[in-house]
């Protein structure tokens, strides 16, 4: 192999393909490098779930609203199949509801729309929870199958826009121009470090001076019960954990609810998520648990926190688990992702919040129109 490239990128996740992805449209060559043999971290343990609506205002939403559009653009070309579109982030109360109505009339909540509680019965077979009392219905968002569609698009880089891909190669060190490896060394005028908690392997110093640490959150996939969500579907106490509700100010008084009836969910980082395959499986989470790496420890009583609160949202829908796993993210306590030169044409890079399928493609545009 060509050991000379215009750009290098370590790490085949989302973050990774889509800083590849983006050199490759600049006519550039461009190898990506991986530890391991295919994509098995973050981004196939994942929803699939590229999400605009509670983003946080600014930057954050801009590069989710542009990651769709090209997601969109990469999934017709590649034959990625978009399995739901849009969201429906539910309210059970009065303060989610007073939230959802508000977030709808601001800037962000632009081409959103409020549905009553009979709509949102007659879309989805009349499922849901007598106990709603409103829902908002965004229309940006797009569900992928994540253990499909990063294989997909790795075959639809290679095929139609000639990057590179080295798997089973460990990179060592890293230098100007350079990339030491288990195989090798590879030379290229851009290195983009795209390697997820791997990272704190070849950097120690960014990893501490930015205190990055791993969430490890629990998912589940729950056989097909039989039922068609046209949407992913979020219940209220995601509110308080997307920026884009929570900084708003009708945000305090749901977070005083959830303070006193769902104190125990909050512990553990418990929210509700839910997204279908196209074989009609479900998949739901999930929990948040902060620490300086991801143990492999799944908590029984998280688990059924989960499929209680799946099962009160959605009461006469049966199905068992199937699947149950741990996914992991970096994460850090200030901004959303960052781009840092280490050495001369070498960056580091990290999206911190879990949203790499969200951020990642709007994320690297930028980054590459920077840093070329």
């Amino acid at each position: 192999m060509n050991k000379h490239f215009d750009v290098i990128v370590a790490g085949m996740g989302i973050v990774g393909m889509a800083h590849a992805y983006a050199a490759a449209r600049k006519g550039m060559r461009v190898l990506v490098v991986d530890t391991d043999h295919q994509a098995s971290g973050a981004s196939v343990r994942n929803f699939g779930f590229i999400t605009v609506t509670g983003q946080e205002e600014g930057k954050p939403w801009q590069y989710a609203r542009r990651s769709v559009d090209i997601w969109r653009s990469v999934a017709r070309q590649a034959s990625i199949q978009i399995d739901q579109t849009g969201a429906c982030f539910v309210a059970k109360c009065k303060e989610s509801s007073d939230l959802l109505q508000a977030y709808a009339r601001s800037k962000s909540g632009e081409d959103c729309s409020i549905l009553g509680k009979n709509e949102l019965q007659d879309m989805c077979g009349g499922n849901f929870s007598e106990e709603i009392e409103k829902a908002l219905y965004s229309p940006h968002e797009l569900r992928v199958n994540p253990r499909e569609a990063i294989p997909t698009m790795r075959q639809w880089l290679t095929h139609h826009l000639g990057v590179a891909f080295q798997t089973s190669t460990h990179v060592n060190r890293i230098g100007k121009g350079r990339v030491e490896t288990t195989q090798g060394t590879l030379h290229a005028e851009r290195i983009y470090l795209c390697m997820g908690d791997r990272l704190g392997e070849i950097c120690p110093e960014i990893w501490q001076k930015r205190k990055l640490q791993i969430c490890s959150l629990q998912m589940l996939k729950l056989s097909p019960p039989g039922i068609r969500l046209p949407f992913p579907v979020l219940s209220d106490l995601s509110l308080i954990r997307y920026p884009g509700f929570a900084d708003m100010q009708e945000a305090k008084a749901l977070s005083d609810v959830m303070e006193r009836k769902f104190a125990v969910h909050l512990k553990h980082g418990i929210h509700l998520i839910i997204v279908q395959d196209q074989d009609g499986s479900l998949i739901i989470g999930d929990s948040h648990a902060y620490g300086d790496q991801a143990l492999p420890f799944q908590s029984e009583q998280v688990d059924k926190l989960l499929l209680s609160t799946f099962r009160a949202l959605l009461p006469g829908v049966e199905a068992e688990v199937c699947e149950r796993w741990m996914g992991s993210y970096v994460c850090a306590k200030d901004g959303i992702a960052f781009s840092e030169e280490i050495n001369e044409g070498v960056y580091a890079i990290e999206i911190t919040t879990g949203a790499g399928m969200s951020l990642a493609f709007g994320f690297a545009e930028e980054v590459l129109n920077h840093s070329i």
